[in-house]
Order: structure tokens, then C-alpha cells, then sequence
């Protein structure tokens, strides 16, 4: 795009050929006055503006158009053409354009925007400190305009990402404040850019670990009456806030509440997960099998908002609870979830591992026929698997090694049987009566 001049200039260059055959043709024309000279009534200097002298007939003929396009429309093709820079990651090229654009005679309402998409080009070139400074001065700058508490929204969110939670702090409070001094129109659209600072506050001290501070501001927005917040995931949030801070009872009932109002929210299945995990940590035992039977035989109907996000939670509480179970020695209990988790989905990748742990199982209550059918099934199913990845793998070698293993120990039993019968046959065996 051509680089926009810092003036406008009044006069068109005429190229120096040009110019010296005009030169040479014209007629010499004098001027010649009866009174005193008039040098002294001409100017000094040229204009910095251009002077209008030719008619609109000659601006508009049929050989060619002379019409000059306004300092305007040109500074908005520089606006619009840098945004398409940037859009299309060319953000070198956008940065010059825009600072072009600001060292112009553009208006304000030019210079605005093109100091807010000098700001974003900044970011995404992740030179967050000018990011700032740039946002900085157009809050200083602009300090009335309506896009204020945007920009300071903006800033808010960069600041965290920089690792700087203090000053993110400062600049959702700054939203805040900012939106209760401007007069502003559109209110309903600032106070949802309040809830959002407010929930953002909150989110902050959660991200920071500062769980007990985040539980407050949680509690204070489900006070709120707005419409416009999202209720599941401040109640998600409360749960894993009280979870952190080990006040099982209130988790408890928050992750009820959630799974009560929220059957089918996306972040249910974990919320499910969490709630079958407290109630395991409070002893809780056989409600927490009940609840993770929930979880595991959920409905097809209930997972068709996120199929693959139910079955990720499924598996991985079922795991999760019954590894827990395994290592406290309740086998049975453990033998009864892998079961269900193995009937959840019949594809290789799911069922043969699920098989796998409860051979394993079977094998510590010592009923290796039950491990070994276990066993024998997975490698039954081993010709279905074409690439299998490393994990199946690993389970496809280990369990036909189980099997071979179990298979060897019950051929030794029955040969170590024999053997014992041919050496001390029934028929050999004397009575104590016989001896006598």
C-alpha cells in the first residue's frame, strides 16, 4: 500500500521533461503596470492546500478524471487496508501503515481506531508491554470515550497473561469504576461488562490458588439476580474451590445442587466425578459406588450434548474408583466397576483394557479360571486391532503372557498331580491294621 505523507501537499509533481518543454513553448508574457510594482502583494510561500481553479466540466471530461480523492476516504483505505494486514497475520506491514496513520492529519476519530489496532497488532506480535502502553495512552487520550472500559477489559486479561495477577486486579476493578462514572448509553450492555469484570475477579483468585477468596466472590455473584450469568459454571467453580480447601459438606451439597439443576451441562459428567470422589474422602463408600453406577450407565440421552466428554468421564472416574478400591483391598467392589466400565463401550481401545484390569482382579482372589477367560478374550479380539497405539499394545503382550503364565501353572499342577499318584499310588498306601 503506498505510504500516506505526513502533509498534504498542495502540488502535484510534474515530471522534469515535462516541465522544460512546457517551459520552453510557452510565450513570454510581461506584465507591465502604470503604477508602482505589485511583488509586494504576492505571497511568500506557497499554499499547503490545494486551490480549486479548474472548472467541474474539465475535472469530469471523457478523456480522463482528474478528481482528487478526499483526505478521508484515503485515510480510511489506510485504516481498512492495515486491518486486513493484520487479519492476515502480515503484522509488520500492518504496524507501519497504522503508525503512518497517527503521525497524519487524520482526524481523531481515525486516530483512534488506528491506536486501537496498533494495540492489537502488538499483542499478537506477543509484545505485550507496548500491547500496554499503547491501551495506556488510549484510555489517557480518550478517558471519555465508550470504548474505555473494553480497552480496560483488554488490558486486564493481557496483564494475566503476563503473569502479573496484581495488576490484572487492577484493571478489572478499573472496569468496574469506569462503567459507573461514564455517562454511557447502552446500559444494559455495560452492566454485563460489570458481571463479566466481576466474574473475572473471581476466576483470578481461583487461577492463583487463592481458593477461599474465590469462594466469596463466587457466593457474592449467585446473589446476583442478572439474567445474564452463567449459574453452572459458577456452582462448577464453588465445588472445586471447596474441594481445594477440604470443606467436603459444602462441595457436596454444591455438586448435588449442580448435578440437580444442570443434568445435562457439559461440565456434568465431572461435576459427577468430583461428587463421587467426596463422597469416597467422607467414607462414604457405597453411595459413592451409587452415584459412580450413575456416571457409568448414563443414558445415551444424557451424553448427546458431548458423547466423547461423558465417555472421558466415565472412564476415567471408573478407573480412578475402582484403582481406589483395588488398593484398599475391597476387590469385589473393584471387579464390579471395571465390569460396568467394560459394558459402557465394545470398541477394542475401550473394552480390552477394562478386561485386562479385571483379570487382574480375579487373579488376587485367587480364581485364575475367571482371570484366564479374561485373558483369552482380549486375545481373542487382538486380530480386530490393525494399529493398535502403545497403551493396547502394551495390554494385547501382557495379557497373553498372563495367559500363557496361568495356562503353565495349572499344566504344572496337573503334572505335579500325576506325578504324586504314580509314586504313591492308592492301592500301595498300607493301613496302620495292615502293619500290625
Amino acid at each position: 500500500m503506498r505510504s500516506l505523507p505526513a502533509k498534504a501537499s498542495g502540488i502535484r509533481s510534474i515530471p522534469i521533461g515535462m516541465l522544460a518543454l512546457f517551459l520552453a513553448s510557452a510565450p513570454e508574457y510581461k506584465c507591465e503596470t502604470a503604477g508602482a510594482s505589485h511583488e509586494a502583494a504576492l505571497p511568500s510561500k506557497p499554499s499547503e492546500e490545494r486551490v480549486p481553479i479548474l472548472t467541474e466540466a474539465t475535472l469530469t471530461n471523457r478523456i480522463t478524471k482528474l478528481e482528487q480523492a478526499s483526505k478521508l476516504s484515503q485515510y480510511q483505505v489506510a485504516l481498512e487496508s492495515a486491518r486486513g494486514l493484520r487479519k492476515a497475520h502480515e503484522l509488520k506491514r500492518a504496524e507501519s501503515t497504522l503508525i503512518q496513520l497517527l503521525e497524519s492529519s487524520a482526524g481523531d476519530d481515525i486516530k483512534r481506531t488506528a491506536l486501537l489496532e496498533l494495540g492489537l497488532v502488538m499483542q499478537e506480535q506477543k509484545e505485550f508491554p507496548k500491547a500496554q502502553q499503547i491501551y495506556s495512552e488510549y484510555v489517557r487520550r480518550f478517558d471519555k470515550d465508550p470504548s474505555v472500559p473494553e480497552v480496560l477489559l483488554r488490558q486486564a486479561y493481557l496483564y494475566r497473561e503476563m503473569g502479573v495477577p496484581v495488576l490484572a486486579m487492577t484493571k478489572f476493578y478499573a472496569v468496574i469504576s469506569t462503567c459507573l462514572n461514564l455517562k454511557l448509553e447502552e446500559m444494559e450492555y455495560y452492566q454485563r461488562l460489570v458481571l463479566r469484570a466481576q466474574a473475572e475477579i473471581a476466576e483470578t483468585h481461583f487461577l492463583q490458588g487463592n481458593y477461599e477468596d474465590a469462594i466469596d466472590y463466587l457466593n457474592r455473584l449467585l446473589k446476583l439476580e442478572s439474567l445474564d450469568l452463567e449459574r453452572a459454571n459458577v456452582l462448577y467453580k464453588l465445588v472445586q474451590c471447596y474441594t481445594k480447601v477440604n470443606k467436603l459438606n459444602e462441595a457436596l451439597a454444591t455438586a448435588s445442587l449442580f448435578l440437580e439443576k444442570f443434568p445435562n451441562h457439559i461440565d456434568a459428567p465431572e461435576t459427577r466425578y468430583f461428587k463421587v470422589d467426596i463422597l469416597k474422602k467422607m467414607g462414604r463408600s457405597s453411595e459413592a459406588l451409587a452415584e459412580l453406577d450413575g456416571l457409568l450407565k448414563s443414558s445415551q440421552a444424557a451424553a448427546s450434548a458431548d458423547p466423547e466428554q461423558w465417555l472421558y468421564w466415565q472412564q476415567r472416574a471408573g478407573n480412578a474408583i475402582a484403582n481406589e478400591f483395588y488398593k484398599e483391598g475391597d476387590l469385589l467392589s473393584s471387579v464390579r466397576i471395571y465390569n460396568t466400565l467394560a459394558e459402557i463401550n465394545s470398541s477394542p481401545e475401550w473394552q480390552l483394557p477394562a478386561w485386562y484390569q479385571v483379570g487382574l482382579v480375579y487373579e488376587n482372589l485367587k480364581t485364575p479360571q475367571k482371570a484366564l477367560e479374561m485373558y483369552s478374550k482380549i486375545v481373542a479380539r487382538k486380530g480386530e486391532v490393525k494399529a493398535p497405539n502403545e497403551n493396547l499394545k502394551a495390554v494385547l503382550e501382557m495379557a497373553a503372557w498372563r495367559k500363557q503364565n496361568i495356562e503353565w501353572e495349572a499344566a504344572a499342577k496337573e503334572a505335579n498331580k500325576r506325578l504324586t499318584d504314580i509314586v504313591q499310588p492308592d492301592e500301595l498306601v498300607l493301613s496302620s491294621s495292615d502293619t500290625q
